[in-house]
């Protein structure tokens, strides 16, 4: 996944960030082939794409960005996903093509030949593509928030639509529709927009840490990310942002939060600057 999410020069890196984005990485590659709701995937699903828009957040905090140049932003975003989007939507629309419609050789698809057009053009995306329309749009809508004087307000007030829209998209029973696909399309830039800025206080609040304060933060990390996934394991629960369904949004949150700021704690005073994790991180998309 190609993230975009800085601009910071090659010697002002932050290694462990991208040692982190290849453990996200990897979490998505096994969270994608694992089948069944499981242990494993339970625990991954409860946090390892909140990591991603939390790591969004947290490196505008760490540049002290004020996003004040909304225009470049949206030029440097595209570039940075939306350009990989068009590009891999291509890719998908062309196989499905030559291997469900030309040779039929990959069995029954899952969505037909129409539906997988309009979700690459609408940007609601195919299967994992949703992310990098979702990533760029919610990165703008936080830095465009985040320049008002209300933002915290503001900020809430989207976080809370987000749960309230993908309680009733749930309670509904719809998983599919033009109304469907409206809320489930606002309500997942709701949620990743909140989780960005959640991100963002997360990184100002860490810099403020001394090394003692650093290690109990860590252990505080530790105990209620262990309690959420109990939790979640109790009842399986498998959250999917893409889906709008994020079960019990407090808990959902309070587990991405915890296990994305347990990672960062960690991955910060280990500070890997080489391996195939911060290599994939990096280079990655």
């Amino acid at each position: 996944m190609l993230l975009g999410e800085t601009q910071i020069k090659e010697k002002q890196r932050l290694d462990y960030i991208d040692t982190i984005r290849g453990i996200g990485i990897l979490f998505v590659v096994i969270g994608h082939h694992l089948l069944g709701a499981d242990g494993l995937v339970v625990w991954i699903y409860s946090f390892h794409m909140p990591l991603f828009f939390i790591i969004t957040g947290y490196l505008y905090a760490y540049k002290k960005d004020k996003c004040k140049d909304i225009k470049a932003l949206i030029i440097n975003k595209a570039k940075s996903l939306m350009y990989p989007y068009i590009n891999f939507s291509l890719i998908n629309i062309i196989w499905y093509f030559i291997f469900y419609i030309v040779t039929p050789i990959g069995g029954q698809p899952e969505e037909s030949f129409t539906v997988v057009l309009l979700k690459s053009v609408t940007t609601l995306g195919y299967h994992a593509m949703w992310f990098l329309p979702a990533l760029f749009i919610s990165t703008v809508l936080f830095s465009i928030i985040n320049r008002n004087k209300a933002s915290r307000f503001i900020h809430i007030v989207v976080m809370l639509f987000g749960w309230v829209v993908c309680i009733l998209l749930r309670q509904n029973g719809m998983e599919h529709g033009v109304v469907w696909y409206i809320f489930n399309y606002i309500s997942r830039l709701a949620v990743a927009t909140s989780f960005i800025y959640i991100g963002y206080l997360i990184g100002k609040f860490l810099t403020k840490l001394n090394n003692l304060t650093e290690w109990i933060w860590i252990g505080v990390c530790a105990v209620v990310a262990g309690i959420t996934l109990i939790i979640n394991l109790s009842n399986m629960n498998q959250y999917n942002i893409a889906l709008s369904n994020i079960g019990n949004p407090v808990l959902f949150y309070i587990s991405g939060i915890s296990n994305s700021m347990l990672l960062l704690l960690i991955f910060k005073k280990i500070n890997f600057k080489k391996g195939l994790l911060n290599f994939y991180g990096k280079n990655s998309l």
